[in-house]
């Protein structure tokens, strides 16, 4: 009987064949070595696969025929893996040595509805070579209604772990939200589990002007489809509604969108309530200004 590796580690990439290197080699010097690695190639263009083919037979590749999308390739490594738990790898970042062992750690501790593992990242502009200073982790008290405010797991995908039966519940990457599908993945993981986060540093990521965080309007397109998808939390909860709305509000508003930021202050006023109505009625007049 083949032996099934305690954690798959997956690697989503498109058209990354000269950054995928930096993080291949991450996983391959991970002190914890009971996994497995794959690489799900969403149809690039360019010689990815000879860059994955340079590694030897340590790694399942997995391929699209055409560019499906972040989510559909995370859900083509889930799907492709046998692991106890999931780890994933966005193709420009790299883990740090430790990584696997201090989440695995964390689950095999005892706690039977720990549903995710996140950690503490460093990072760097690839423009400029600096190193950046990202937010500080925490693990908030209340984590659903934190996750529901903000995306608290830093660095996207790359610094996340989950059980398997965990995705057995909450289900795969929702393939119809894109730019916040791993919010939206922490969102349901949370609403049934327990979250710990691990204080030390477990992955550097890269930013640059390729990076998904930097295209914005999509990320304001996904984090609306969030909000629109999660609603019945989103109202349980009205302050955090009116605050996010007004948040979206405002980005639109930044780029020069006023016909999408209006639902979005109009949202907001209506939601509000009390004090956080004179709040959203004043900053509602002052926005009605720039018309």
């Amino acid at each position: 009987m083949d032996h099934s590796p305690a954690v798959s580690v997956i690697i989503p990439a498109y058209n990354r064949a000269d950054l995928m290197g930096r993080a291949i080699t991450s996983v391959l010097a991970q002190t914890f070595t009971d996994y497995e690695l794959l690489v799900v190639d969403d149809g690039s263009t360019d010689n990815t696969k000879e860059a994955v083919a340079t590694f030897g037979d340590r790694i399942k590749y997995l391929r699209h025929g055409i560019n499906s999308g972040l989510s559909s390739a995370l859900n083509t490594g889930i799907r492709g893996s046998t692991g106890e738990f999931v780890a994933f790898l966005e193709s420009d970042d790299e883990w740090h040595p430790f990584k696997l062992q201090l989440q695995v750690e964390r689950f095999r501790a005892g706690n039977p509805r720990l549903g995710l593992v996140y950690g503490a990242m460093a990072s760097v502009d690839t423009r400029t070579g600096k190193s950046l200073i990202p937010p500080t982790p925490w693990l908030p008290d209340n984590i659903l209604d934190t996750i529901l405010y903000q995306n608290c797991v830093l660095g996207g995908g790359s610094l996340a772990m989950i059980p398997r039966r965990c995705l057995d519940e909450v289900g795969l990457f929702d393939t119809a939200i894109r730019g916040c599908q791993d919010w939206d993945m922490w969102i349901r993981i949370a609403e049934r589990y327990e979250v710990d986060c691990v204080p030390q540093v477990l992955a550097t990521i890269y930013t640059h002007g390729g990076s998904n965080s930097q295209n914005i309007p999509p990320m304001i397109k996904g984090f609306e489809s969030l909000m629109e998808k999660h609603h019945a939390l989103y109202e349980a909860r009205p302050r955090i509604q009116a605050d996010l709305h007004y948040l979206l509000g405002r980005y639109w508003l930044n780029l020069g969108m006023k016909k999408e930021a209006r639902p979005h202050f109009s949202s907001a006023f209506r939601t509000a309530s009390g004090l956080d109505r004179m709040r959203a009625a004043k900053s509602a007049f002052r926005w009605l200004q720039t018309f």
